[in-house]
């Protein structure tokens, strides 16, 4: 009993003592897709999709569709993906996110379902997004520092944000949806 004190003692106090400076980004925990359709179509987004706003994250949004029948009458796993940039970081930061990253593109992943049943502190969220959203950022640690309330500013920076919808059926892509104005359909299983 007495060891286990000593070992939670000297825990707590090595994580006490943990300098909390500025973070190095390479040391952040990136989250990998292992899908490579998945990842090529996220490339794909980033190619081609421009928008005129200098500070911007790639986000990705997963639903669970379950299972349903294909053309072939097997059953497959449904999974829809609605990729789309994000134009500041109170999304990021007040919505509820992991990171991942494709070559070095950072991604903010959330997924339906997940809304209330996980929590990321807030302040961990900052440095993950404070490179790519200076200017929010800066706006924060001012917020911060007055004690004031930083809500209320206006954030959206209406940036026109094209967004696309991928279908999947297991780990095979059968449609893709454009801003709703181009379907474009894969050959299925």
């Amino acid at each position: 009993m007495k060891t286990k004190l000593i070992y939670i003692f000297l825990i707590v106090f090595i994580c006490a003592c943990t300098k909390r400076g500025d973070s190095d980004i390479s040391n952040l925990i990136y989250y990998s897709f292992v899908n490579e359709e998945l990842k090529q179509q996220i490339r794909n987004y980033v190619d081609s999709v421009s928008i005129q706003c200098d500070e911007k994250m790639l986000i990705v949004e997963m639903f669970d569709q379950g299972y349903g029948r294909g053309d072939d009458g097997n059953f497959y796993r449904i999974m829809q993906y609605d990729i789309g940039y994000t134009t500041t970081a109170f999304d990021v930061i007040f919505g509820q996110y992991i990171f991942a990253k494709i070559d070095t593109i950072v991604v903010a992943i959330t997924w339906s379902g997940m809304h209330g049943n996980l929590y990321f502190p807030e302040e961990m969220g900052w440095e993950y997004v404070k490179n790519i959203f200076k200017s929010d950022y800066q706006y924060y640690l001012e917020a911060i520092q007055k004690d004031s309330d930083f809500f209320e500013e206006n954030f959206d920076k209406k940036c026109k944000v094209p967004f696309w919808t991928l279908i999947f059926e297991d780990d095979r892509l059968v449609t893709k949806i454009i801003d709703f104005n181009t379907v474009i359909k894969y050959e299925t299983h």
